[in-house]
């Protein structure tokens, strides 16, 4: 008798990304969170740090954690620091960060006129 099985092949490299942009947007709709009741001391930083992309938390002026980027990935931002007002609008304006490599492209979306942060994933083809 042959048993047979299909196994989906796990791509790590993806999940590390997916990872990455989950988090990234969890951090932002945290710091917008805390903007709007009244905390304008807590923000997300893009940085680079040993030719690696990412970002600090800081919250309340405290450095909290630092996420990075796995090798081989970029990052592009128009604003290197992501705050919001008290009214949960982005400040200075909203904003898509788009995080990609040669075969995997998300975006996290910050709406400019509801503060809202939206993750889209996208898979091409080069």
């Amino acid at each position: 008798m042959i048993c047979s099985m299909c196994i989906p092949k796990f791509n790590s490299y993806n999940y590390e990304i997916n990872s990455f942009a989950k988090q990234m947007c969890s951090d932002i709709r945290y710091v917008r969170s805390n903007n709007m009741l009244g905390n304008l001391s807590s923000f997300v930083l893009m940085t680079k740090e040993n030719g690696r992309n990412g970002y600090v938390l800081v919250d309340k002026g405290i450095q909290v954690k630092n996420v990075y980027l796995p090798n081989n990935v970029d990052i592009t931002y128009p604003n290197k620091k992501i705050y919001f007002r008290n009214d949960g609008t982005p400040n200075p304006t909203g904003s898509t960060i788009k995080i990609f490599n040669n075969k995997i492209s998300k975006e996290i979306t910050i709406v400019p006129v509801s503060g809202r942060v939206l993750f889209k994933e996208d898979q091409y083809e080069k």
